[in-house]
């Protein structure tokens, strides 16, 4: 323990010491295009008033344009968004990120490390582009541009103290740069996952029928978990079709801390009691649970040895002790990772761990390199000869990976091999929440297929002769079974109790995923009739009834003739 009289100089020296690192950090260059897009690039009303959304990249041109200005999206098209991170000193206001960190990386991965030159310049999107994708950003610069305070604006809008936490940064009429206080009116209502989700909504528009893929870095793949389930729940309620949820997730160094959050999280309805807080990390766990389990393939690439951060929302908490227990560290870890397929960037983080010989090593935003460079290559394989994630792996092997990681490691026969590109690394197994290597082991055999009828919430089975051997609900259409052995099997659809299509015979395989050539035909069968079932006491009630007006009807007569 530190005395009384050490510890205001050990906070000192600790608060000097994150000054210097900070302050190390490169300052924007107004002249990139790649990494920071200067301001002066979009409408000044952009930063002095609250503006946040999807901006669609246009062919040829660095600078996206808000979606309502658009003119190139194509709903019947592949989709992908892209969401960014945290934003400090006011970044926020003075750019917004593209869709590229290669001139954020350059100068130390080639300059100071002596690595071979990057081989493909330019922003990712005009490939994508050219691969015939929509590629949007969804910025959220202004909400960002606050330090430490981006985690609960994903979950809930108040914090412990019921205090509105959504602040954000703009610039005055004066062109200074200011934030908004708690309370303030302008501050949105919502959390950014709630805005974000209706952003998609929006911009895909009610004629969307294309493969939507959602990519989150930093702070940014939190918020892309939260939005996941945000959509699945709003899916769950029936208030949006299934073709806005998202056929593919990706985390690009994503950041799970521990910032305690209590209140309702608008996106799900879920209450969290003051009393019993959650880490936000945990929230987020349980998100990528959520997704997973509505058949949504995730990834993640993760360039730091601590998946989930530790300390609540600053680093002076390091200093006074408000960490996260590890035990309860240790189970978020294994409820993220047992829901995903997760790449260690060991290389990369191994160039982190000499920032005691460079203040800043950029090696958190190289994750986002790494993986768009991937659209490039052929893909890799571990040690087990299991092909290691990608962007050109398949959403299907995303799916038969989940619960697997896999560690990058320097091929020693490729002098100079930068970690940046995957075919210059090798890849081993490990476990996900120790990274200690373990044996590899093949894939187990999988099965997929899809459905005519995606619209409807509809179950499929597999069965081996009369035998159910699985159930899955089907997404957009499609299906996925995991650890199939081999044999004959029948998968049968239904809608509730009643099956909607004939048995279709598959022949399994020993190995990989084996597909469904045909495609299964979902039509609802007429319902059976069936006898009618009434009340017995119902009946005779009304029987009753009858006979006792019956009665009185005879009774009135009787007095009326009586009269007569």
């Amino acid at each position: 323990m530190l005395k009384k009289k050490t510890l205001p100089l050990f906070l000192a020296a600790f608060v000097i010491l994150f000054a210097m690192v900070l302050f190390s950090v490169p300052t924007v260059n107004a002249d990139a295009h790649a990494y920071n897009i200067p301001a002066s690039e979009f409408d000044s009303s952009d930063f002095s008033e609250l503006t946040y959304g999807i901006y669609w990249y246009q062919s040829g041109s660095d600078v996206p344009v808000a979606a309502n200005k658009a003119t190139n999206f194509d709903p019947t098209k592949p989709t992908l968004i892209y969401a960014h991170g945290m934003k400090m000193m006011h970044e926020g206001l003075k750019c917004r990120e593209g869709l590229s960190l290669k001139d954020n990386n350059y100068e130390y991965m080639v300059e100071l490390m002596k690595f071979d030159p990057y081989k493909y310049e330019g922003e990712f999107y005009q490939p994508l582009i050219d691969q015939g994708y929509n590629v949007g950003v969804f910025y959220w610069n202004q909400l960002a541009d606050c330090a430490f305070t981006e985690e609960i604006k994903f979950w809930v809008t108040t914090n412990n103290q019921d205090e509105s936490c959504m602040t954000f940064s703009y610039t005055d009429e004066n062109g200074k740069y200011q934030n908004t206080k708690w309370h303030d009116e302008r501050n949105p209502k919502h959390t950014v996952t709630y805005l974000y989700r209706d952003c998609i909504v929006e911009a895909l528009g009610k004629d969307f029928s294309g493969h939507l893929q959602l990519v989150g870095h930093s702070m940014g793949g939190q918020l892309t978990l939260a939005v996941s389930q945000a959509l699945c729940s709003a899916y769950d309620r029936g208030d949006i079709s299934s073709d806005y949820l998202p056929d593919r997730v990706t985390l690009l160094d994503p950041y799970l801390g521990s910032r305690l959050c209590s209140g309702t999280v608008d996106t799900t309805g879920e209450v969290i009691p003051a009393d019993q807080p959650k880490s936000a990390s945990r929230l987020a766990a349980e998100a990528a649970a959520n997704v997973a389990n509505h058949g949504i393939p995730i990834e993640a690439y993760g360039a730091n040895d601590a998946m989930v951060y530790r300390y609540y929302d600053s680093p002076l908490s390091i200093a006074t002790g408000k960490l996260l227990p590890k035990e309860e560290t240790k189970k978020i870890t294994k409820l993220f990772t047992d829901n995903i397929a997760w790449v260690y960037l060991q290389e990369l983080y191994d160039l982190y761990a000499q920032r005691l010989l460079y203040p800043f090593t950029p090696t958190h935003t190289m994750a986002v390199d790494y993986y768009f460079t991937t659209m490039y290559l052929d893909p890799s394989e571990d040690n087990g000869g299991v092909e290691v994630p990608s962007f050109k792996a398949s959403d299907d092997h995303i799916r038969a990976l989940k619960g697997l990681a896999f560690a990058q490691k320097k091929d020693p026969s490729i002098k100079n091999g930068n970690p940046i590109y995957q075919n210059e690394t090798t890849f081993v197994r490990v476990d996900p929440v120790t990274y200690k290597e373990v044996p590899p082991t093949a894939l187990p055999s999988c099965l997929s297929g899809t459905i005519t009828e995606s619209e409807k919430s509809l179950d499929v089975k597999l069965l081996s002769g009369d035998k159910e051997v699985a159930t899955v609900k089907s997404l957009k259409g499609k299906f996925f079974f995991s650890g199939v052995t081999d044999g004959n099997y029948s998968i049968v659809v239904y809608d509730g109790d009643t099956a909607v299509c004939a048995p279709v015979e598959v022949d399994v395989g020993s190995n990989g995923i084996t597909t469904v050539s045909e495609e299964i035909k979902a039509v609802a069968l007429k319902d059976e009739t069936k006898p009618l079932q009434t009340d017995v006491k119902i009946i005779a009630v009304c029987i009753g009834a009858a006979i006792i007006v019956l009665i009185c009807l005879l009774v009135a007569l009787k007095r009326k003739n009586a009269r007569i």
